[in-house]
């Protein structure tokens, strides 16, 4: 644990030793006022006030850094009713990875014509301030389709079964962004808190799961064009049994230890018991299906993926172009982003192994699965 000691009511499931940055957020973040426990996940990593990979439970206040800038970014996972066999051939693989291309944008949508309508439903007004309702109704229907950078990703999967699974990673894009930027401006204080029964946590309590319903509804968008594209070009149709749902940047009332708390969760997952979960590796390394043990000591929370071992600039700095294609064997994805795609080189994420060790009092392990394509923006 280094030079710091933490309070009885910080809980931790660590993979590897802590480094010192993490250690003094984890430490700050204890000695919030209204905080009564703070569980940390293996997939820990350093991120601005609070690390990713953290759930934080108050009986009162809201702290809406401690959820992150992507409101409901989260995973989905589908089965096909084929062989994983399918991609595994090179013409199969990178003729889907060029339609994905042109078929899934990155960033936005060309144009507010290009632009799906949001669903007969869905209601822009039920964001709490005139501006962010602006945003939704132009920025927001560009975004709405779209993967997103960064860790995000869209990949095809073989599972032990032989299946081929797809498992997308993207959330609430610019919304969940906009949404925070706006709370900041607000209140211009670098850790805030609200009290929950305000005006203004009631505000940003509808605001946020506002946003954690557009990144489900973005999920669901990619999905829908993805199994269109497999069934017109190979003819398979999806088990729709199979699907899994889950996201990992939420704040919401839930019972521990017999009291009502506001469980926020930053790159952490829910896995009550038998609470089906999914687990993201990196690029190029297993992924995993789990459901949830239900564990009281970690807020019946688990990891959301491997987790970053080097920052972004250090994976730049460290992992030459020729070191990333060694780490990704036979993984397909686009060559042309090689150079760009060095800062999510699976040697800049946790061993995932030792993640899933870490955690096993956790989650339980329902299958294992392997990439055979990967979509990424850069």
């Amino acid at each position: 644990m280094g030079k710091y000691k933490f309070a009885p009511h910080v809980r931790l499931w660590t993979s590897d030793p802590l480094g010192s940055d993490v250690e003094r957020v984890i430490s700050k973040n204890s000695k919030l006022e209204d905080v009564v426990q703070l569980v940390i996940m293996p997939d820990v990593h350093l991120a601005h006030n609070v690390c990713v990979g953290s759930v934080l439970a108050t009986r009162q206040l809201l702290y809406p850094q401690a959820v992150g800038s992507d409101l409901g970014c989260g995973m989905f996972a589908l089965a096909f009713n084929c062989s994983a066999q399918l991609l595994r051939s090179n013409d199969n693989a990178l003729k889907l990875l060029a339609q994905l291309r042109r078929s899934i944008p990155v960033m936005r949508q060309e144009s507010l014509r290009d632009c799906l309508a949001y669903p007969s439903n869905w209601k822009v007004v039920d964001l709490s301030s005139t501006k962010l309702q602006k945003i939704a109704e132009r920025s927001g229907r560009l975004s709405l389709g779209t993967l997103g950078r960064g860790n995000h990703f869209l990949e095809f999967q073989e599972g032990p079964e032989g299946y081929l699974w797809l498992m997308l990673h993207t959330g609430s894009r610019i919304m969940g962004q906009e949404i925070q930027k706006y709370y900041m401006r607000e209140y211009e204080r670098n850790l805030f808190a609200m009290e929950s029964d305000s005006s203004e946590g009631q505000a940003w309590l509808n605001d946020m799961n506002w946003a954690v319903q557009f990144a489900e509804l973005n999920r669901r968008i990619i999905t829908d064009q993805v199994c269109k594209l497999i069934n017109e070009m190979f003819g398979v149709s999806v088990l729709l049994e199979t699907e899994i749902s889950c996201n990992h940047d939420h704040v919401r009332k839930e019972i521990h230890f017999g009291e009502s708390l506001w469980v926020h969760r930053k790159g952490a997952n829910s896995a009550a018991e038998n609470e089906p979960v999914i687990i993201a590796g990196s690029m190029g390394t297993s992924s995993y299906h789990v459901v949830g043990r239900g564990n009281t000591d970690s807020l019946r929370s688990c990891s959301h993926g491997a987790g970053r071992c080097l920052s972004r600039s250090e994976a730049r700095f460290k992992v030459s172009e020729k070191a990333l294609l060694k780490e990704l064997g036979r993984v397909c994805y686009d060559h042309a982003q090689t150079y760009s795609l060095r800062e999510e080189a699976p040697s800049a994420y946790k061993d995932i192994t030792k993640v899933m060790r870490s955690q096993k009092r956790l989650v339980k392990i329902v299958r294992k699965l392997e990439p055979i394509i990967t979509y990424k923006g850069s």
